[in-house]
């Protein structure tokens, strides 16, 4: 008696090696929303940091919008390529919401 597997029927596609059911799950929602959090919160800091420098120094709060695409991009890119889909989409929405806000303080001082 060998000990091989038994052969496997035509049309179905083999199993890698390793991988069972129990580690093929997708991660769980809180573990997702942890992901999103993170890349949210990251960008919103990182895009604050950016708007104290540029703003204490040129009063141009919406050059912190155009200046960020330098770092979100690249962040977003990463984590789409390393398989973090949340993480990328938490930039997004950060970025997206760090533009916004300079675009709106932008507009509040420029008001006479």
């Amino acid at each position: 008696m060998s000990s091989t597997p038994p052969p496997i029927p035509p049309g179905e596609p083999e199993a890698p090696a390793g991988l069972t059911p129990q580690t093929a799950r997708p991660p769980s929602v809180w573990r997702r929303l942890g992901g999103f959090s993170g890349g949210y919160l990251a960008t919103l800091f990182l895009g604050g940091c950016l708007f104290l420098a540029l703003f204490d120094s040129s009063r141009q709060p919406m050059g912190c919008a155009v200046l960020q695409l330098v770092y979100v991009v690249p962040a977003v890119l990463f984590f789409f390529r390393r398989g973090r889909k949340d993480w990328a989409l938490g930039f997004l929405f950060g970025g997206a919401l760090v533009f916004l806000l300079a675009s709106m303080c932008g507009g509040l001082a420029n008001m006479h």
